[in-house]
């Protein structure tokens, strides 16, 4: 029995010592590496030249497989990558610090300007002045149709004639309109006459739609389709100039609590809509006198007083709700220096053209304290 138990015990120190010889020989061979888990691989960088190369073959394999739909959507995600980093870079380079303009009179803005939301931007040297509240929430009223005018420019040509449809239906109750009729057919420069002057929100559904359509490629897309899309590229473009607080629901600033901005977010549009030549030229006219395809005559007088009480304002855009308040974008240009005064929530229509005029007077060294 003793016998036995000495051979079983030599068997099994043999086994022992033939395994941990092999251990070790498999060790060396490895180069003295132990086991590591899939973790500690990719976090050490562990994965050879070989393994790597293996698996970004067999990514791109399954990428080609996976078809056009694959292609379509990694295109989105790098567009909207470059969107959010084009953004990004048009914000920092105008914004930087929000610090005033040295000599700005801050006590006197603060005693005279009614408006909650302000913001004042000197084009030309690229500068911020002053704001107030700039980067808070509010509601932008019909500044918006500079947001739907920069879509229009972008998406219709000037020569395309534009046929006015049963979306001019969908502007709310008590909203301000240029007179369009279903079958109207005009330039864009009219429909940009008609949205910008009189602030006609029928105008405004009506470039809306049209946009919508020549981004679907698709004339017959119903109203409501047009507009999702119109709503899509809208927001799709603000984020793409810099604006971080805004949201577009609306194309005209009718009231919607899902449609806002702030006063910071509308100098970066008043600034790109100020670029094109188009835009800047319609929101300078006091009156328009236009054409439609059919030889009709019409004209449009603009709503901002300030263009025809002084002689350095060259536009942009009023704009009233009961919830956004008394609201202007104004451009100003003197003595070879151009500025965007942003007003919001002003407590009348006096007081919109009153504080934007002493923010205007206030940057240019024209004030009385």
């Amino acid at each position: 029995m003793k016998n036995e138990f000495k051979r079983i015990l030599y068997i099994f120190l043999s086994l022992c010592i033939i395994l941990t010889v092999a251990l070790f020989i498999s060790w060396v061979a490895d180069g003295g590496e132990g086991p590591e888990t899939s973790t500690e691989l990719s976090e050490n960088n562990a994965i050879s030249n070989d393994e790597s190369n293996a698996a970004s073959e067999a990514f791109a394999e399954q990428s080609e497989n996976s078809g056009e739909q694959s292609e379509i959507s990694q295109d989105e995600i790098s567009q909207n990558i470059s969107s959010e980093e084009s953004a990004d870079d048009i914000s920092a380079e105008i914004s930087e610090e929000h610090n005033i303009a040295d000599g700005f009179p801050v006590n006197y803005i603060e005693r005279n300007v009614t408006a909650g939301y302000v913001a004042v931007y000197n084009v030309t040297d690229g500068k911020y002045i002053y704001g107030k509240n700039e980067n808070e929430k509010c509601y932008p009223a019909s500044l918006t149709k500079l947001v739907t005018a920069l879509l229009a420019v972008k998406y219709i040509s000037q020569d395309d004639i534009i046929t006015v449809g049963n979306e001019i239906t969908r502007i709310g109750k008590g909203s301000s309109t240029a007179y369009l009729i279903v079958g109207y057919r005009m330039k864009l420069e009219v429909l940009l006459d008609a949205m910008m002057l009189p602030s006609g929100n029928d105008a405004a559904y009506v470039a809306a739609v049209t946009i919508g359509r020549k981004v679907l490629e698709n004339d017959n897309a119903t109203i409501d389709e047009a507009l999702d899309c119109f709503y899509a590229t809208a927001n799709e473009y603000v984020r793409s100039i810099g604006c971080v607080n805004t949201n577009i629901a609306c194309p005209d600033g009718y009231h919607d609590n899902n449609h806002y901005s702030t006063a910071w977010d509308y100098v970066l549009i008043s600034r790109e809509a100020l670029k094109d030549s188009l835009i800047a030229k319609v929101v300078k006219k006091k009156i328009a006198y236009d054409t439609l395809a059919d030889g009709t005559q019409v004209s449009y007088t603009n709503g901002n007083q300030l263009l025809f009480e002084t002689n350095y304002v060259t536009g942009l855009k009023t704009g009233t709700t009961n919830e956004a308040g008394y609201c202007i974008a104004a451009s100003a240009e003197y003595n070879g220096v151009e500025l965007i005064v942003i007003v919001m929530k002003s407590t009348s229509a006096a007081a919109r053209y009153s504080d934007a005029q002493k923010l205007i007077s206030a940057s240019y060294g024209w004030f009385e304290s």
